[in-house]
């Protein structure tokens, strides 16, 4: 689904997609993603935002993320007027897993959350 449907369905279940506070509860969850496959996370950067927006408060610092290019800089990590949503590349080899901007009209898993307990994939 693309990635306003897969934030709709979320907000229906009183969820938003997934926002991580900390790396141990980034790879925790994103453990559950599909193997070789791309999952919508909640972030994105519109054209009027000069940074990156989580879609709720207290996240995970971008830099510590494991981003296909490194270091981590929005344009160099996909980043286009075209391509505003960030999603995750769940590999098999953890280390081959990666985020990246790419465009929110895309069809790609989401995992939505509650608060830390409670994640769900749809």
């Amino acid at each position: 689904m693309d990635q306003e449907l897969a934030e709709r369905r979320c907000y229906k279940q009183g969820a938003t997609l997934f926002v991580a506070n900390t790396l141990e509860e980034w790879n925790t969850v994103l453990k559950r993603s599909t193997i070789n496959f791309w999952t919508w996370i909640g972030l994105v950067q519109m054209d009027d935002m000069p940074t990156p927006k989580w879609q709720t408060s207290g996240a995970i610092q971008l830099s510590k993320l494991n981003w296909l290019l490194s270091p981590y800089q929005v344009g160099s990590n996909g980043w286009s007027t075209f391509s505003q949503c960030a999603a995750h590349f769940n590999s098999q080899l953890k280390t081959s897993s990666y985020m990246y901007f790419y465009p929110c009209t895309l069809q790609f898993a989401s995992i939505c959350e509650r608060n830390s307990s409670s994640v769900y994939r749809l």
